[in-house]
């Protein structure tokens, strides 16, 4: 099961994007970090921005597979 699109903000300079469509997920222009598989799951992710002070940074992720339900 994939968990469902989403959008967290973690605090005023950092937003989390979940996507569903791996094809959208592709079209970000910047590098992918494939995390591997663990538990809790397994993600993509692609950040836009650097964690600098003054700016804020989107992180996408697209997950491969959720961690298992207990």
């Amino acid at each position: 099961m994939t968990p469902p699109d989403f959008i967290g903000v973690s605090d005023k300079s950092l937003v989390y994007v979940g996507m569903t469509d791996r094809e959208a997920f592709d079209k970000i222009g910047v590098p992918v970090h494939d995390h591997g598989e663990k538990e809790t799951g397994h993600v993509l992710s692609k950040t836009v921005g650097s964690f600098g002070r003054d700016e804020v940074t989107v992180v996408f992720q697209f997950w491969l597979k959720s961690g298992s339900q207990p």
